[in-house]
């Protein structure tokens, strides 16, 4: 009796990873969430709305793509990015 207890305790724990929802894993650590706090958002509104990569190297080049997805997914501004220097604010990478 107390065995077969303990087998449909696993076979329910085997089945909750199946039940739970919100979260495919396709994101990975990378998520990047959109703030929805008006307050934040605020805060935000001065960060610049350029990358500009000084460097070829790829690590160069993903770093400024990541920079900009994650700007653009979690302030839903458009982030332009460049190869030279613009005349207002940008990061630099």
């Amino acid at each position: 009796m107390v065995r077969r207890l303990h087998l449909y305790v696993i076979a329910l724990l085997m089945m909750a990873p199946l039940t739970v929802l919100g979260e495919s894993g396709a994101e990975g650590w990378l998520r990047y969430s959109r703030i929805t706090n008006p307050a934040a958002l605020r805060r935000y509104q001065s960060v610049p709305q350029e990358v500009v990569q000084a460097g070829a190297s790829a690590p160069s080049r993903n770093a400024a793509n990541e920079l900009a997805r994650g700007l653009r997914s979690m302030l839903g501004k458009e982030i332009s990015q460049a190869a030279t220097l613009p005349a207002g604010d940008a990061f630099l990478l």
